[in-house]
């Protein structure tokens, strides 16, 4: 399997969050050392990671997800991820990730679930 795998960064204002958007196969731990690395130095608390254009996770990819979400919160930051395609989300069914994770299934309703519990 290939380490590679591609990020573009934006900021969105209303909410402010940052937005990961990731093309490429999560096939290791290596893959996300950079997405560790951005999710770290964001100021912003609330993170949607982007998972539309990811074909291919395994498990030990998966699991590095997990170790991101446990990251994030200890750093008083949110992760939410969002628009799994079938394959990845299977993965993550098969793995209970659907459930010990904040899953969305586009960005537009996770930027408004986290408007709607900051002004609440």
């Amino acid at each position: 399997m290939s380490f590679r795998l591609l990020f573009n960064v934006r900021e969105t204002t209303s909410p402010p969050a940052l937005v990961i958007e990731l093309v490429g196969t999560i096939d290791s731990s290596k893959c996300l050392e950079r997405l560790h690395e951005i999710v770290n130095k964001s100021t912003l608390p609330d993170i949607l990671i982007v998972f539309s254009g990811v074909d291919y996770i395994n498990s030990a990819g998966f699991a590095e997800v997990v170790v991101l979400n446990e990251r994030a919160t200890l750093g008083h930051k949110r992760l939410v991820l969002v628009d799994l395609n079938i394959k990845v989300r299977s993965v993550f069914e098969h793995l209970g990730g659907l459930q010990i994770l904040d899953v969305h299934t586009t960005e537009e309703g996770a930027l408004r679930k986290i408007a709607e519990s900051a002004s609440a």
